[in-house]
């Protein structure tokens, strides 16, 4: 089955421009007493994630399909580490 390259491209590209201007968005916010580490986590999370959707990217540039497994796996666990962030913020 051939591989939709230019689908996952369009895919990641989009994450990451959520994931963009949701980090410039909590730049600009202060948070609240008591959930500054949490946001903390949720802003390194970001990074984290936005990193690794570059690297998806590189990979899916250059058919590169170890090192687009390889960053699957990290954008995987940055997006777990935002989702873990986020349920501290809500508690």
């Amino acid at each position: 089955m051939p591989i939709d390259r230019a689908g996952c491209k369009t895919d990641t590209l989009a994450l990451k421009a959520l994931a963009e201007k949701l980090a410039a968005d909590l730049r600009g916010q202060t948070p609240p007493a008591g959930l500054t580490a949490a946001d903390a986590d949720l802003k390194a999370a970001l990074s984290d994630l936005i990193s690794s959707l570059d690297k998806s990217n590189q990979a899916i540039d250059t058919g590169d399909g170890p090192a687009f497994a390889d960053a699957g796996g990290l954008v995987g666990a940055a997006y777990r580490s935002a989702l873990r962030a986020k349920v501290a913020i809500l508690k």
